[in-house]
This record gives C-alpha cells, structure tokens and sequence, in this order.
C-alpha cells in the first residue's frame, strides 16, 4: 500500500459525487395530517385567516397564509428541510403576482414559487389540489434557493 493513496481516492471520489441536500414534500403526509385533524374540506382562508380573505394588496395576510400553511407542512413532515435549515429559516414576500421564498439570514436570496399567491387566494378546502400544488412549488423553490446559499 503506497502513502495513504487509497483514503485519497476516496475522498475524492466522495466529494465529486456529494449531492447537495434536498428539500422533499410528501403529500401523503399533507394529506395524512388533514385526515387526523378532520380538516381536508376545512376552507384555507377560515382555517389560517378566521375567514376573511385576502385581497390582492393585503400582502400581509397573504404572507401570514403562506407562512402558516409552510409551518404547518414543515411541522407534520409533508416537506422536509435538509440540514441545518428550519422553517423560521424562510420568509415569503410577494414579487409581481408570485410569491418569494427568501432566506431569512440572506435577504438577497430569494427564488420565486412558480405558482404565486393565486393558488391560495380561493378558498379552496386544506385537502385540495391547489394547496397540494403550492406546496410542491415552494418546495421546488426551497431546492432551487438551497443550492445557491
């Protein structure tokens, strides 16, 4: 054995092939918390808003929706952030009709969610598509602004 070489390749070998971490949501877990809690046909708005819903200059409540429904996913599993990040790691804020997603520590960092704020304004009930949908495309964002801080 010549010097070690063989723990060399390995590293190697190990660093080029590292993936970067992934956020990942699972719907079946949105979908498994509605269930439990009795909230699939619970209205988005009643449930995070008591009821009133934003409109399209209410920034401040469309933010506290998206933030409530990201928390929610976040603390039942439905989206899992890699190591080291946490939900309270992310805030939102609006950019022309769609949502940003930005690094809290990093406020330069931001990537916006395909979807927007559209997908949240009807009050559609917790359990259905557009809520799934937002959540998939915030976690396609996370993914995209993860591999960039």
């Amino acid at each position: 054995m010549g010097a070690g070489r063989g723990k060399t390749r390995r590293a190697k070998t190990l660093a080029a092939t590292r993936v970067s971490p992934q956020a990942i949501f699972e719907n079946v877990k949105w979908h498994e918390f509605l269930e439990e809690g009795g909230l699939t046909k619970q209205k988005i708005h009643q449930y995070y808003l008591g009821g009133k819903a934003p409109n399209d200059n209410d920034e401040a409540r469309m933010r506290e929706l998206v933030t409530e429904i990201f928390n929610d996913a976040v603390a039942v599993g439905a989206i899992t952030l890699p190591d080291p990040y946490r939900a309270a790691d992310f805030v939102f804020a609006k950019a022309t009709g769609r949502a940003r997603i930005i690094l809290a520590s990093e406020p330069k960092k931001e990537e916006k969610i395909a979807c927007g704020y559209s997908y949240l304004r009807q009050n559609s009930g917790l359990g259905s598509g557009n809520v799934s949908s937002f959540l998939k495309f915030v976690t396609d964002a996370l993914n995209k602004l993860i591999a960039r801080a």
